[in-house]
């Protein structure tokens, strides 16, 4: 999946892909779909030094994970201050991959 086309300037694309892996990972195992969504949230990098088009990524791979994990999509895009319930099916979404 690639993270970004030029063409995709609204990235949509990158979206919707982001979207449909964390939607198909909910019922199905994907090594790829998962690692890429991982790779994705499970960055070292400071958040506050990423470009906007880095930090769309990350909280597009970000409900992509929470999507996976079975979120409900309205409610994950509801954002509350400290993105509580993201952040906790991220960290779920991470666990079960590194449990296997």
């Amino acid at each position: 999946m690639n993270p970004g086309f030029d063409w995709d300037r609204r990235r949509e694309a990158r979206t919707t892909a982001l979207y449909g892996a964390g939607e198909y990972l909910r019922d199905h195992r994907d090594v790829d779909f998962a690692r890429m969504i991982a790779e994705l949230v499970d960055r070292n990098d400071d958040p506050l030094l990423r470009t906007l088009d880095e930090d769309d990524k990350v909280s597009t791979a970000q409900m992509a994970a929470g999507l996976a994990v079975g979120g409900d999509p309205a409610t994950l895009a509801l954002h509350d201050d400290d993105d509580v319930l993201k952040n906790a099916l991220v960290a779920r979404f991470l666990a079960e991959r590194r449990d296997g």
